[in-house]
């Protein structure tokens, strides 16, 4: 396509400017092409998967592949952090905790992430309900049979400076970003090697396509007719304030268990994270479940905003139990909770990240490198089988 390039056309374009897209943006225009990127909104907005100001970053998972990954995932954000001066990662320890019963849960289950960082050599502590209680004199009494996992090499991602970061770098590697462009694929031609996508602003031609964009997945591939099984779960997170903001509050995911399966499942960030003499926490589950995100209330759901709040005052000395803020935040799930990563079946220039699940920010550099890799040469550098786009019951139609 190069040899008669217009100003409309482009080696790559990409469909979503959360930072799955502007990270595989700035691996496509760093090596060599002509890429553009499209973003509906602003970039730095809080409608889809890229919203808020923090996420986890660990290694400690129940699968070695994904722990695999989020290693070389890390060196990539120092990297990132390096050349552009953003920080980006508040490095600090995790602590997973919970009852070994509990399993098969969105975050995988405890007992395998203890043996995943046995086989890898990962170094975490072990520690009983007693142990956790002295590790952190927040806590109220924890049942017995709770036990714990501690793990150092764990971070809470700064999501606006993260951004940010990939912005700057896509930008100043020659990538083209376009912001307030909603897109759409209106024609393939040529046997599939030159897809023509629609914006207000033109219509731009490319002979390889990355999307990466959330919870609009489905409506975004339904010209190329292919249908994720796709659930869109809208969650609600609350902050609240704390008598003493110097207190050790953890970084912490509980894998308790409940009378409804996974409505155990609670997680938080330490004081100041996202507001000052605040923590932030959420539940693992929602009430709200939507098809479309044309039929997402994007309101904050009183039912669990409450047991966010008992959960807390529960757990934990200190805590306000009426938040001071709000927000809710926008999954897109798989039938089996896992991230969904390839080339789109029947298309071998058309790579896609889907299915992200708030699990996927983690990620952002290596996924860029993927999915730059992918519409290359259908190569992705890493084995990525465990969040493959062909495993089964992934393709609706």
């Amino acid at each position: 396509m190069k040899s008669s390039m217009t100003d409309t056309d482009f080696d790559v374009i990409i469909i979503g400017g959360g930072v799955i897209g502007l990270s595989a943006a700035y691996y496509s225009a760093f090596s060599g092409k002509r890429t553009l990127l499209l973003e509906k909104n602003d970039f730095f907005h809080d409608m889809g998967s890229s919203g808020g100001n923090s996420r986890f970053f660990r290694v400690m998972y129940s699968d070695p592949k994904l722990a695999k990954l989020s290693e070389t995932s890390y060196s990539l954000w120092k990297q990132v952090e390096r050349e552009t001066g953003i920080s980006v990662l508040n490095e600090q320890p995790l602590l997973f905790y919970g009852s070994r019963n509990v399993k098969d849960t969105v975050e995988g289950d405890f007992n395998n992430s203890d043996q995943v960082m046995r086989k890898m050599g990962i170094p975490f502590k072990s520690l009983n309900s007693t142990e956790i209680q002295k590790h952190y004199s927040v806590f109220k009494k924890l049942p017995e049979e709770f036990v714990g996992l501690i793990q150092e090499n764990s971070a809470v991602i700064q999501a606006r400076n993260a951004l940010r970061a990939f912005h700057h770098l896509a930008e100043s590697a020659g990538a083209s970003l376009m912001t307030n462009s909603p897109a759409s694929i209106c024609d393939v031609s040529d046997s599939g090697k030159v897809i023509t996508i629609k914006t207000p602003k033109g219509l731009y031609r490319t002979s390889s396509l990355v999307l990466a964009p959330g919870v609009w997945t489905n409506e975004i591939i339904a010209p190329l007719n292919v249908q994720f099984d796709l659930t869109i779960w809208q969650m609600t997170v609350g902050y609240y304030g704390v008598e003493n903001p110097n207190a050790n509050y953890p970084f912490w995911y509980e894998f308790g268990e409940s009378a409804v399966a996974g409505q155990g499942l609670y997680y938080g960030f330490p004081v100041g994270t996202d507001y000052e003499g605040c923590i932030k926490a959420s539940c693992d589950f929602t009430f709200n479940q939507y098809d479309k995100v044309q039929s997402c209330s994007r309101t904050v759901d009183p039912k669990a905003l409450e047991m966010i709040s008992a959960h807390l005052v529960s757990r934990f000395h200190g805590i306000n139990p009426s938040p001071r803020h709000s927000s809710t935040c926008m999954y897109t799930m798989s039938k089996d909770y896992r991230m969904i990563l390839g080339l789109l079946p029947g298309y071998k220039n058309v790579a896609m990240l889907t299915g992200e699940s708030g699990r996927a920010f983690k990620y952002a550099p290596i996924f860029g490198r993927i999915l730059n890799s992918l519409v290359s040469d259908g190569d992705p550098m890493y084995d990525i089988d465990c969040i493959s786009i062909n495993r089964p019951g992934i393709i609706k139609c």
